[in-house]
């Protein structure tokens, strides 16, 4: 059964307000990192940050505390912290984490029959939305749009579950995947999101208009392997794009924050 909870909205990534002035810091930074505005491998000083943030040094030590933990800041020696740099292994590692958590995700969507009857919109109905409006977004060429739209297709996939720890786990990779693949060569992905997704959306739309069980199952099993020979796909690219590029960003970074 689905446990969507009342007024479920699928573009809504998460948000909650935050409860202490530590967690307002991490939250600022996080958005900045994530936007480009915190570039990767830009160095992140306490009293810099303090001063421009208006607040003192022990929020943001805690901030910055919370975002190594997710990954998207990193320390150096010296006690230098910087936002982390994508190195072509971790392109490959997030690819194959993110990719894995979407194929579950798509393995347990609800089928129509287990639809709670006071849900309003069918969840497997706004992922096919989605991923329709990404691969039309990928079509743009433009990564912009692009990115956008692969964060509201995911994070609508992940909460149609209803599978509270796979949410848990599944969002934050979502962000530090965005977040990292900023300064990655991304935009030779596109065509092949954009030809795989519209491909999913007809298979989650057999999905939802399944007349019995056994039908459902079968669009649900076609979804998921379509999903699978996506993530492969990607992988595949990732790789082949090389391990030059990675050390040549890590390598500037590493310059940069030498200056």
């Amino acid at each position: 059964m689905t446990h969507l909870a009342s007024g479920w909205d699928p573009h809504d990534d998460d948000f909650a307000v935050p409860l202490t002035r530590g967690e307002a810091v991490a939250q600022r930074l996080r958005e900045e990192i994530l936007t480009g505005q915190l570039p990767p491998g830009a160095p992140l000083r306490d009293a810099e940050l303090a001063s421009r943030l208006g607040v003192s040094i022990t929020p943001v030590r805690e901030s910055v505390a919370t975002l190594m933990a997710e990954g998207l800041v990193e320390a150096l020696p010296n006690k230098r912290r910087r936002v982390s740099v994508l190195t072509q292994r971790q392109a490959e590692e997030l690819s194959d984490l993110l990719g894995t958590l979407l194929i579950i995700a798509v393995e347990r969507l609800p089928l129509p029959m287990d639809d709670d009857a006071e849900i309003s919109e069918s969840p497997v109905g706004a992922v096919a939305a989605a991923a329709r409006l990404m691969a039309q977004a990928c079509r743009s060429d433009t990564r912009d749009t692009a990115e956008s739209s692969y964060r509201t297709f995911a994070s609508t996939l992940f909460r149609a579950t209803g599978h509270t720890e796979l949410i848990r786990v599944a969002v934050p990779t979502l962000r530090r995947t965005l977040s990292m693949f900023r300064k990655f060569p991304v935009e030779g992905l596109l065509p092949t999101w954009a030809a795989a997704l519209d491909e999913l959306a007809d298979h989650l739309d057999d999905l939802e208009g399944a007349e019995d069980r056994s039908q459902a199952e079968a669009a649900r099993k076609a979804a998921t392997e379509r999903t699978a020979q996506l993530v492969r796909d990607v992988l595949a690219l990732v790789h082949d794009t090389g391990e030059d590029d990675g050390a040549a960003s890590a390598a500037a970074a590493d310059a940069a924050d030498d200056d």
